[in-house]
């Protein structure tokens, strides 16, 4: 399967894009993603311009992220944008 968000030859638009992003990144990567392969993601991680980025990489396929990951995107999400309530 052809990776989506892939930043290999051809895709410079979006490597230049990610560049462009300077605000804090949590980037959550699945390392057995059948859709995005494991080089594309790392390279887009690279490419994010931001100067605090951090990667969370867990086993798993596309679909199968941790519900653990999603309560660490919702505590960045508040210390980011401010405290609201809960999401789930």
């Amino acid at each position: 399967m052809r990776p989506i968000f892939a930043v290999q030859a051809g895709h410079e638009v979006l490597a230049e894009a990610a560049a462009r992003i300077t605000v804090p990144v949590e980037f959550l990567l699945q390392w057995d993603d059948e859709q995005v392969s494991r080089e594309s993601g790392l390279a887009l991680f690279d490419a994010f311009g931001s100067a605090e980025k951090t990667l969370h990489a867990n086993p798993g396929r596309h679909a199968a992220v941790p519900r653990f990951e999603l309560d660490s995107a919702e505590r960045f999400f508040g210390r980011h944008l401010g405290r609201g309530e809960r999401l789930s």
